[in-house]
């Protein structure tokens, strides 16, 4: 008797993911490990454990519980190819086709089939991409997904005409409804016909799916959300900026008195400042902006 793949969800997951929530990542990382710990066995809670880990730059940890979640899935297509894209997660994309690759030929679907010939696209086995969409497109020929991907495969191939072709093929289907399609289509066409030399007509391609953006039902909502949510972002770093002007131009630096610290990452550029930022920003108690000009246009000058 084959056996089964432990998948069941747990109360002391849903304990962690609450703890996520609420910002007490360090909380939920144990959390998560407990529940690993407490069910060696279930595949859930080593990928959530997994995942969580990868967010705080544990890379080595979520790696090893991975395999630990490899070793359990017993061969299922659906786990292998959750774990495949946690392994994605944490830019482990070698990792991820070997896990796709493990599952049995007979029992990948083709959207298993698709995942596996982008991870090929981007390690750049595109003659393995190719081969592998294909797959997918016999399966699913009515499905314009697998073909939008074949002609981006084509395309980094050099082979432009054949992409053009396909593309023209896909676009001109009167059943293919969804705009998102289309909009992914015209701007792959404006790439192709980039690279042929027809720039006017990819000028043309990209203004009409942009057309097709604003036409979108949700589109006004989302881009009024956007420019909410920027402008909020734009505020806060205005008055960072500004503090930061004050602090430094006013020495000694006052300390103050609501408890929170700034402090200055400063470095050429492709030093690593990038490389530091990231883990601290990890820290609960931490929290990171963007690059800030402050410094050249305000303050050296000075």
């Amino acid at each position: 008797m084959a056996s089964t793949t432990d998948l069941n969800d747990l109360a002391s997951l849903k304990l962690a993911r609450e703890s996520w929530k609420s910002g007490q990542t360090d909380l939920a990382v144990e959390q998560f490990q407990k529940a690993v710990e407490d069910n060696p066995e279930n595949v859930r809670a080593l990928l959530e454990c997994a995942t969580a880990l990868g967010k705080r730059y544990r890379f080595s940890d979520a790696a090893a519980m991975l395999k630990q979640a490899q070793q359990k899935a017993n061969g299922g297509p659906h786990a292998l190819s959750v774990i495949a894209r946690v392994y994605m997660g944490l830019f482990l994309l070698p990792e991820s086709v070997r896990c796709l690759e493990s599952i049995p030929a007979s029992a990948r679907t083709p959207i298993i089939h698709g995942e596996l010939a982008v991870y090929y696209e981007q390690l750049g086995r595109l003659t393995d991409a190719e081969e592998t969409i294909n797959l997918c497109i016999d399966e699913a020929p009515d499905q314009p997904e697998p073909q939008l991907i074949l002609a981006r495969i084509l395309a980094h191939q050099g082979e432009h005409e054949r992409a053009h072709a396909l593309l023209a093929h896909i676009l001109g289907r009167t059943d293919v409804r969804n705009p998102l399609v289309q909009i992914r289509g015209l701007y792959q066409m404006g790439q192709v016909l980039d690279q042929l030399g027809e720039f006017e007509k990819a000028v043309d391609v990209v203004d009409q799916a942009k057309a097709i953006q604003k036409r979108i039902p949700q589109a006004e909502r989302l881009a009024k959300s956007s420019l909410q949510r920027n402008a909020r972002i734009a505020d806060v770093y205005r008055r960072i900026d500004a503090d930061t002007v004050h602090r430094w131009m006013n020495r000694p630096l006052p300390v103050p008195n609501h408890g929170v610290v700034p402090a200055h990452l400063i470095g050429f550029p492709r030093s690593g400042t990038t490389l530091l930022e990231q883990p601290l920003d990890a820290h609960h108690q931490v929290v990171t902006s963007s690059e800030r000009l402050v410094f050249a246009d305000e303050i050296l000058p000075q």
